[in-house]
This record gives C-alpha cells, structure tokens and sequence, in this order.
C-alpha cells in the first residue's frame, strides 16, 4: 500500500563516535565484501530510518541486539550450520552493529555472512561424502531438522553426527516414499541425493555480495519495522512488477534445472505463446541482445542474472539460444528471435464469477463474484499517460458493468487473502460503490492529517454489496472494506481481518543519494553489471510513512475489521 510523498525527504547522516574498527574481511578465504555502492545506501537507509520513518527510532544498543538476532536468525534459524565458538565470536558486534549502519560501516554483518557461508558450504560438502556411506537402519536413531530450540553446536563433531543423521534421514525419506523398489532403487535414490546436495552446493557458490547486502538490510529495515523494506534493484524491480501486475519481457516464467535456465510455463498472450516456437522445458543456453548482437552464454549462471539479460523494454529484440526439451547438452541449439512486450499478469487480476444462491425466501439469486488478489496498479504507465494503464478499479469498473448487462441480483467482493497493495487503488475502488466523500485519514510523520477522498460523483453498482475478507485481508482491503461498512454501503462477511494500519511510499534511493555520492559511484564504476533493465539503480526503500484511520476515526492496527 503505497502513497505519494508530498514533501521532500530530508536525509541527516549521523556519524557516531567511538566505533569499533572495521573487520578485516579478507580473515574468511573468498569472502564477500560490500562495494561503495552499498555503504552510500547503507548509510542513506539509516537516516531515512532515524529522521523519516514514522517511528524515527535512534539506531542505538538496543535495535543493535535487535538487528544482531535478526541476522542470525535469518541465516541459520534452524541452527544447522553455526558452531558455538562462531556466536561467541560475534558477540563483539551485538551491541554497536546498528550503529554501524550511519557510517555505511558494513564489514560486521559481511563478516558474519561470511562464517555462515563458509560453515554452510562446509556441512554441504561432507554430507555429499556421506551419501555414499553404507547405511543401517535398524539401528535405533534419532534426527531432529529443526535445532532452533536447542544450543549451537559445541564443535565440528558435533555437526558431523547431526550431518550423518540428515543425510541418512534423506536416504530414508526417499526410501519410504519409492513405491516399485528394485535392486538398483538404492543406487537410483542416491543418485537423486547426490544431485540435490551438488545443487545446493552449485547455489551456495553463487551468492555474491547484493544477496549478503540484501539479507543485511532487511534484518537492519526490520529491528525498525516490520512494514518497512529496502530492495535491491532486482528485488525492487519484481516488487513494482507485482504493484503494476504487468512485466515487459518474452512472457515465460523461468526456472533453473541442472545448470541451465528452463522454461517452467508460458504467459498467454506473450511473445512465446504467440510464436509457438518454444515450449515447457526448453532449456535457453544463450541470449544476443537485437538482431546484430554477440550471443553470452549463460549456462550455470544464476537465475536473476539470466532473466535481466532475458528481459529489457517493450518492442525491442532479443535472440534466444534453445536447447529443446528432451535433447542432449551436445545437441546443435536453434535461434528463436523475439520481440519483448509488456505482459499482463491475469491470474493476479480482478475476475468475476457468476453463483447461483438460494435464499431464505427459497427463491434463487445471482449473485456476481468480484475476486481482487491484490490492489494493483501501474503506476509507470500511468505517469506516461497511457490510456490503457493497468489499475484494479479499471478492471473492476469493466466486470461490473458486465455484471450489469447479466443482470445479478447482488455484487460480492471477494478480499480474502488480499494482503493489500496501493492506496490510491484502495480510495478509487471504494468511490465505485459509495457517490463521493472521504475514504480514509492518514496522519504524517509530522502529525499532519490527510483525508483522501473519492471525488467523483456516481457510483458503478448501487446494488446489494457484500464484502469478504478474513484473517489475511490487510492494509488496502481493510482500507476498503472499512469504508464500505462506516458508510453503511455493504456488509462485512467471513473472518476479522489482518489488522495492519501503516502506510507505505515506495521512495527510489535514488532521491535521497546526495549528487556528490552518485558522481564518485559513478566514478569507481560501482553499477552492478547485473541490475535489470529499467530497475531502480540504487534500490528501493518502502517506507512507512503514515498512518490510516477510518473514516469513523478508528484505526484497524492490530484490531482489523469485522462483522457487527
């Protein structure tokens, strides 16, 4: 849920005093290491956070512990990896590690990456050894998958045995679940783990250092927040993807099957479907950029690298190298060539449905389902002036017309499962059942509130409304479904709902980069050769900005909404 900012954003860089040195990271072999580029980001985010969020929480000892645990949490959660004398380690860091963040001081929570990575790969590797270790399962043992309960391992033997049990855990899983066993089963299930782990381990090797800044960042974003997140550019760029429900690319989703990118399914609609020349499982090998451009091979490269070489803007053209389903890696490769266009997600689009209902009075009625999955809207298009921008309320203006014309008894909005989305699309959508009047209050950072308000006068359906929700119906559908019970326009059915009550703007870090900063980036050549076409440069911080009330003047943080 997102809205324009109305005033400039203000960033204060705090240089705090007496900090520990920065940690040689070159201690762990091959480890990863931010780029200036990430410190400038680093260090912008934490003013953001301190002088702009809606909490504007002092970066001090107590979110260090906070984001400290957030870090290790979300690298070894289940305590599978970490050794005991690896936490006492970092202990160091625990109390000053957010107040790092202001001098774009990263090199503690790389290193910490590091250890994890380094452990990670460790454990990999001597279970893939173990796969072919003879097994007796017969003897009574006992594993557990999740350690989070438990102590850090004391020491590498201790790894070793919860090791041992995993992988004979896996041999057993895949036993149990073989239906015709033979006797090359035992070979063939080993095969299959073997390349499981090897694939893990071909992963593990390929983490560079915007996926160590990205899981830095959000256990920084989140010791704040729960609602507030910075995106890489890849991120950020799927994520206004998600918003627009639109994408500009081949239209296929991509996956990675043994070291080569697959096509796992085709858009309707898309360049692919249209072309009829590739199909599901095809493996892409190689990718040339317009019709005179040189071929890279992209065999065994990360996925989100793959798909921004794949990927680029509406009406221009990029050459394919296919492997076809089913051929050999040796085999010859033939040459598709396609036009990219933007791509309409629609399954994630309002669509309507007709159910017959009997009521009380033992008569029948029709009643017309809207499903909206999200609030979306295509916020880039819109700012081009294109007339047919994608927007939920468009699509929801055009299935109750045809709702109309088949003439439903009843309108149902089904909100169940809808975790929100824009704002904007929230307060116009509402506007379609109600005549005009205020939506929603949101009171600012500065304690400043705006009543936004549907402006146009009419409605599209007048009818009986009903609104569904439950318990993850958030943010805009609560937005929504608030305003249509305050009005006393529709009734609320099913479950209370989520109750998140803050609002978002999507602010691109490229606002807040002081000029100075972006010339010695630029300078020190610090673009990431992988960022996407058209992704934000430097990343995206959602931001929360404000917070909503009803029009009632109830909020629905924590409480949500609910029947009467």
């Amino acid at each position: 849920m997102f809205k324009k900012l109305i005033f400039t954003l203000f960033v204060i860089s705090i240089v705090s005093c007496g900090s520990k040195p920065r940690v040689n990271l070159s201690e762990v072999e091959g480890g990863l290491k931010p780029s200036a580029q990430h410190e400038v980001i680093a260090k912008e985010v934490a003013g953001l956070l301190e002088s702009t969020s809606y909490k504007k929480v002092q970066l001090n000892d107590s979110i260090s512990k906070i984001v400290f645990d957030n870090l290790i949490k979300s690298l070894d959660q289940g305590k599978n990896y970490l050794l005991q004398s690896d936490i006492d380690e970092f202990q160091q860091y625990r109390n000053s590690i957010a107040q790092d963040f202001r001098n774009g001081d990263l090199s503690a929570p790389f290193h910490i990456f590091n250890v994890y990575s380094k452990r990670y790969l460790e454990r990999m590797q001597y279970a893939l050894k173990q796969v072919d270790v003879k097994q007796d399962f017969t003897i009574d043992e006992s594993y557990l998958p999740s350690r989070e309960k438990l102590g850090w391992f004391k020491n590498t033997a201790e790894a070793d045995t919860q090791w041992k049990h995993r992988v004979k855990y896996d041999l057993l899983n895949l036993e149990m679940t073989t239906v015709k066993k033979t006797d090359s089963t035992e070979t063939k299930q080993k095969e299959i783990l073997r390349k499981r782990y090897n694939n893990l381990i071909s992963q593990g090797k390929k983490i560079n250092s915007n996926d160590a800044f990205q899981v830095i960042m959000t256990s920084l974003t989140d010791a704040v927040d729960p609602h507030t997140s910075y995106f890489n550019p890849s991120f950020a760029q799927a994520f206004n993807e998600g918003m627009a429900n639109t994408f500009e690319g081949i239209g296929a989703r991509l996956t990675i099957d043994n070291e080569m990118v697959t096509i796992s399914e085709i858009i309707p609609g898309g360049p692919i479907f249209k072309d009829k020349s590739l199909a599901i499982d095809d493996k892409i090998v190689g990718v040339a950029q317009g019709k005179d451009g040189e071929f890279e091979d992209i065999i065994g490269w990360r996925l989100d690298a793959a798909v921004a070489k794949i990927k680029g803007p509406a009406g221009t053209i990029v050459r394919l190298k296919i492997l076809p389903a089913g051929q050999p890696v040796g085999s010859h490769p033939k040459i598709v060539s396609l036009t990219r266009e933007r791509i309409v997600v629609a399954e994630e689009s309002a669509k309507k449905e007709i159910l017959t209902v009997k009521g009380a009075d033992g008569k029948n009625y029709r009643v017309g389902v809207i499903n909206i999955p999200k609030f979306y809207m295509d916020f880039e298009a819109y700012r081009k002036r294109d007339p047919n921008y994608k927007s939920t309320t468009r699509d929801v203006r055009l299935l109750l017309d045809t709702l109309k014309q088949e003439k439903v008894d009843a309108v149902l909005i089904d909100l169940r499962f809808n975790g929100g989305g824009s704002l904007p699309e929230a307060i116009d959508l509402t506007g379609l059942f109600i005549d005009k009047g205020p939506v929603v209050q949101v009171r600012d950072v500065r304690n400043t509130i705006d009543v936004e308000e549907d402006r146009n006068a009419g409605v599209s359906w007048d009818g009986p409304l009903g609104v569904m929700i439950n318990r993850f119906s958030a943010s805009a559908s609560e937005i929504f479904a608030g305003a249509i019970q305050d009005y006393g326009r529709g009734v609320i059915l099913g479950s209370q709902s989520y109750g998140k009550g803050t609002v978002q703007s999507a602010v691109d870090m490229a606002r807040v980069i002081s000029p100075t900063s972006k010339l010695l980036l630029k300078a020190q050549n610090e673009k990431d050769p992988d960022t996407p076409n058209g992704a934000p440069e430097y990343g995206q911080i959602n931001i929360t900005l404000g917070k909503f009330y009803r029009v009632n003047g109830s909020s629905t943080q924590h409480k949500g909404v609910s029947q009467m």
